[in-house]
């Protein structure tokens, strides 16, 4: 790192630079539609990033962030039906499910 002098540069900053490096190319294309008063104030990887993220990403969150946010649901979801007494949990469940099944339907159609 101190050979190609990023050693001032924060780990942070370093992060968001190589994820703006892998996905560059969406980047530009994104970019090609800002304004050049747009492309020359975002100039820092991580506003980049977010502008980024918002414009082209549900939510303005990347793939891994929601598939962190949905494992975090279905946790949250687990622990409040284990309080639940068993019929409750047992209605409950069966009704996520069937829920589960026409979200996955409608994403593979």
């Amino acid at each position: 790192m101190k050979a190609c002098g990023f050693t001032g540069i924060t780990p942070s900053v370093r992060s968001h630079a190589i994820e703006v490096f892998e996905h560059l190319q969406d980047i530009e294309t994104w970019r090609k539609n800002l304004s050049d008063r747009q492309r020359r104030r975002l100039i820092h990887p991580l506003a980049v990033l977010r502008r980024w993220r918002a414009a082209t990403m549900p939510e303005g969150k990347s793939l891994t962030h929601l598939r962190c946010d949905a494992r975090a649901a279905l946790k949250h979801f687990l622990t409040c039906l284990r309080k639940l007494p068993t019929n409750e949990a047992s209605m409950l469940m069966a009704e996520m499910l069937s829920q589960t099944r026409g979200a996955v339907a409608d994403v593979a159609a």
